[in-house]
C-alpha cells in the first residue's frame, strides 16, 4: 500500500487539476527547472524535458525511442529529436549513454542530472552529489586524441622518430585513421543536422513565403543554430503588425545581413522589426500618396470628331438616292 505522504500527495494534485485528467498519470516537474528555463534551453529543448520527464518513474534514467519522443513533439522526425538532444548536450544539460542487452545497444539513456546541477547554480544551491549506478550504462565522452610517432626510449638510449628527423604522419601533413574517422563523423552530423532542419521547415506552420526564406539562409540556420520554432513564435505574436511578407523580408535582412553569430534569433528579429519602415509610414509618405497616375495612351482616331463626317456621308446618300431614282424613270419610259 501507499504511504499516506503519497496519498496526501495526489489528493494535493487532484485538488488542483481534477482527477480525469490525473488517469494518465502526472510528471512533477520542478518550479526552478520552469522558471530558469527561457536562460537554459530553446522553448523546443525545454519542450523535450518535459516529454522526457514523462517516461521517469523512479531513479533510473529513462531511455524512450526517438521515435516515440518525436511523436509526443508534434510528430518530429527523429533526426529532429536528435538535434534538439545535440543542443541539449552541447550546453552541458544531459547527458547520453547507452544500454547493452546481449551484446546489442538499446535505446540512448538520458541523464538530466547535467541539467539539475545547472539549475541549482543558478539559483545559488549546491550540487547534487553522484549517485551511485543500479545499472551498466556506457555514457558517451569525449573523443581522446590520437597522438602519432615512436615515443624516445629512456631505458635503452635509442631515439625516437622526433629526434632522428623522421616526421610523424600528423607533421607530414597525412591525417591519422582517427582523425579521417572523426572527419568523417563531422560530415555525417552536419549533413543530419541540415536534413532536420530542412525538414522541420517544411513541416512547421509558416507561410510559404517564410519557409522559402528559411530555406535560402539554411546554411545561416545550421552554423547558428537557430530554432525554427523560435522564429514561429515571433511571426505569430506579431503578425497582426507584419504580414508575412513584411515578416519574411525582416527575417532574411536579419539572416543575411548580422555579422557574427546570431545568438538569439528573437532578439535580431524584434531589432529588425523596430527598425523596419513601410514605404506608408516614411517621411516621402505624403509624396507617395500624391504619386501621379499612370496615364494610358489613347489612339488619335479615338479623340476625332465623326459628327461632320457623319452629316456628309447623309448627304451623299442622298444625293445617290435621287440619280438611282431617275435612272429607273428613264427605264420604265
Amino acid at each position: 500500500m501507499f504511504n499516506d505522504g503519497f496519498n496526501k500527495e495526489m489528493t494535493h494534485v487532484e485538488v488542483i487539476w481534477g482527477t480525469p485528467i490525473l488517469d494518465e498519470g502526472f510528471t512533477p516537474i520542478p518550479n526552478l527547472i520552469i522558471r530558469y528555463a527561457s536562460e537554459l534551453m530553446t522553448p523546443k529543448e525545454f519542450q523535450f524535458i518535459c516529454v522526457l520527464a514523462t517516461f521517469k518513474h523512479d531513479s533510473r534514467d529513462p531511455y524512450p525511442s526517438q521515435e516515440t519522443l518525436g511523436k509526443y513533439l508534434g510528430g518530429i522526425s527523429e533526426r529532429a529529436v536528435r538535434k534538439i538532444v545535440d543542443g541539449l548536450e552541447k550546453k552541458g544539460l544531459i547527458k547520453i549513454g547507452y544500454r547493452y542487452v546481449d551484446g546489442k545497444r538499446q535505446n540512448a539513456v538520458y541523464n538530466l542530472k547535467p541539467l539539475i546541477d545547472r539549475v541549482l547554480e543558478l539559483a545559488g544551491e549546491s550540487r547534487l552529489p553522484d549517485a551511485k549506478p543500479t545499472e551498466k550504462i556506457y555514457w558517451k565522452t569525449e573523443p581522446k586524441k590520437t597522438t602519432t610517432g615512436t615515443k624516445s626510449s629512456v631505458t635503452t638510449g635509442t631515439k625516437g622518430s622526433a629526434t632522428t628527423g623522421t616526421k610523424s604522419s600528423a607533421r607530414s601533413g597525412t591525417k591519422s585513421s582517427g582523425e579521417n574517422n572523426q572527419s568523417k563523423l563531422q560530415m555525417k552530423i552536419t549533413n543530419e543536422n541540415y536534413q532536420s532542419t530542412r525538414e522541420e521547415i517544411e513541416q512547421c506552420d509558416l507561410p510559404l513565403s517564410i519557409k522559402q526564406v528559411l530555406l535560402r539562409n539554411l546554411d545561416r540556420l545550421v552554423g547558428d543554430n537557430i530554432s525554427i520554432f523560435d522564429i514561429s513564435v515571433v511571426y505569430n505574436a506579431n503578425k497582426e503588425s507584419f504580414n508575412e511578407y513584411e515578416f519574411a523580408s525582416i527575417l532574411d535582412h536579419v539572416l543575411t545581413e548580422t555579422t557574427g553569430k546570431i545568438r538569439s534569433i528573437k532578439r535580431r528579429l524584434k531589432k529588425g522589426m523596430d527598425t523596419y519602415q513601410r514605404p506608408a509610414s516614411s517621411s516621402d509618405a505624403k509624396t507617395l500618396g500624391k504619386a501621379a497616375v499612370r496615364k494610358e495612351m489613347i489612339p488619335d482616331w479615338l479623340n476625332m470628331d465623326y459628327s461632320q463626317n457623319e452629316t456628309e456621308s447623309i448627304d451623299d446618300f442622298e444625293q445617290k438616292r435621287k440619280e438611282l431614282e431617275e435612272r429607273l424613270k428613264k427605264y420604265r419610259s
